[in-house]
């Protein structure tokens, strides 16, 4: 019998996680998140008090409970995010605390999570994608597209701290868009 060796290796084939400065501002691939996708099944409702321990999360919102980060994605639908060291099987274990009252995804090679922060990162992100940066404020995430790949942004800290998801076959390409508008901003 063939015995096969695995590693873990990022999106970008890596052992250790992308880190880019330029000038103020660094991108950072974060691989230390676990993902999974939740949509609640028909006649459930909102499940995101399960999912938090607590409130509900709002539209173009996102909440921090349970040691997870659970954000909005659509009507009746989550994106959650956990410590990977902790909760390496994340979609099995909400499967276990939600049973058939949702479907639940693995999405941790599915996705990419990246944080871009800086002393004023506005700049960066209103050359890369149309959001209001004025009224996007702490706990608010948005669908957009940023160098023409779809993603979410959730802002941590406005104008300082972003965590930004995108599907991992476009990591490469979505992280040389950003690394580009770093690099043309610092000048």
């Amino acid at each position: 019998m063939t015995k096969y060796t695995l590693f873990p290796r990022t999106a970008f084939g890596r052992d250790d996680a992308m880190i880019n400065q330029i000038g103020s501002a660094t991108l950072a691939e974060r691989p230390d998140f676990a993902i999974a996708s939740v949509a609640a099944r028909a006649g459930q409702g909102d499940l995101s008090p399960v999912l938090t321990g607590a409130a509900a999360v709002a539209v173009s919102e996102w909440q921090d409970g349970l040691g997870r980060t659970v954000f909005w994605s659509g009507p009746n639908q989550w994106f959650v995010l956990a410590d990977h060291g902790g909760s390496e099987t994340l979609a099995a274990e909400l499967k276990s605390e939600l049973g058939n009252q949702a479907s639940v995804t693995e999405q941790n090679d599915g996705w990419v999570v990246f944080d871009l922060q800086g002393a004023d990162v506005t700049p960066i992100l209103e050359r890369l994608c149309p959001i209001n940066l004025a009224e996007f404020g702490t706990n608010r995430v948005q669908r957009t597209v940023i160098d023409h790949v779809g993603c979410f942004v959730l802002c941590l800290e406005p104008g300082r701290s972003y965590r930004l998801l995108c599907g991992r076959s476009f990591a490469s390409s979505f992280a040389h868009g950003i690394k580009t508008i770093m690099g043309s901003v610092a000048v």
